[in-house]
């Protein structure tokens, strides 16, 4: 029970260490987009970039969010398979804790016996 505790603890603890480094570096790459779209416009409006260019760059940037949508969805996969073994780790826990006080109010009623 000791392990699967710490176990289950190292878990949980691994999964928000990842969900807020995951938080954190999308924040930091949507910051990142928010500010390099700003600088395209302003290089596309000093350049006098054609409309056929823009057009492309802004085809490449929605194809660049697509991929990272895609490897979003992956993360979350992740999740909850992760989600699904603490569950499991905890269901574990609760069914050797119902064993343990079984076993205990066995050893009880033996002590009780043989103390008669």
């Amino acid at each position: 029970i000791g392990a699967l505790t710490k176990k289950l603890a190292g878990v949980t603890k691994e999964k928000e260490a990842e969900a807020a480094q995951r938080a954190k570096l999308e924040e930091e790459g949507v910051r990142s987009d928010e500010r390099m779209r700003a600088l395209r416009k302003k290089a596309a409006a000093l350049d006098g970039r054609s409309k056929a260019e823009s057009l492309a760059e802004r085809e490449r940037e929605r194809e660049r969010d697509r991929q990272r949508d895609a490897t979003s969805l992956v993360e979350r996969e992740r999740d909850r398979e992760r989600d699904a073994t603490v569950e499991e780790l905890r269901a574990e826990r609760v069914q050797l804790m119902t064993e343990i006080d079984i076993k205990e109010e066995e050893c009880h009623m033996l002590g009780a016996m043989v103390s008669r």
